[in-house]
């Protein structure tokens, strides 16, 4: 089930809202951040990582905090969500619009900074980058929305889905 995860095209997430308040789609997967307001389905948490090039000075220890994340030019794609960490970064954010993790991963793979990441898009980490956990932790909560006034059948598929992929917390 999660291989099928990786087939699905990816929208702006204003589009997908609109989306679901018409009722054009029946269900959207996505973070609480953004589709939370809906009728929302939790299924796991999903932490973010600090990824630094290989040739950036390593931190002394096995994570990073956001004060020492903020010690390298940082690229941030608005796209991504976690703009609303930017406040605990400093003055050396870059903004970046890309629509793609892998070129992300692929600027801070030639050194042009660093970048905060969902663990889940590192699976398929590029040589040259280094990834590691924050501490504290922080985590977005990847879930299941549907609109408004959802179909019977929406409903069933999002309890399976629940059933199938929710954290055993």
């Amino acid at each position: 089930v999660l291989s099928a995860f990786h087939q699905v095209s990816v929208f702006p997430y204003d589009a997908v809202r609109q989306w679901l308040l018409e009722g054009r789609i029946d269900i959207a997967f996505g973070d609480d951040r953004r589709l939370g307001d809906f009728h929302w389905i939790s299924l796991r948490k999903d932490p973010l990582e600090a990824v630094i090039p290989a040739s950036f000075p390593m931190p002394s220890s096995s994570f990073l905090t956001m004060k020492e994340l903020s010690s390298y030019p940082l690229l941030l794609a608005p796209m991504n969500g976690f703009d609303s960490y930017a406040g605990m970064l400093s003055d050396k954010k870059i903004s970046v619009t890309c629509d793609d993790d892998y070129t992300l991963l692929s600027l801070v793979q030639k050194s042009l900074g660093a970048t905060l990441m969902p663990r889940l898009s590192l699976f398929r980490c590029p040589d040259g980058v280094r990834c590691f956990p924050l501490q504290p932790e922080i985590c977005r909560v990847l879930g299941i929305a549907l609109p408004p006034h959802p179909r019977k059948s929406a409903e069933m598929l999002a309890s399976f889905a629940q059933e199938r992929l929710a954290d055993n917390q």
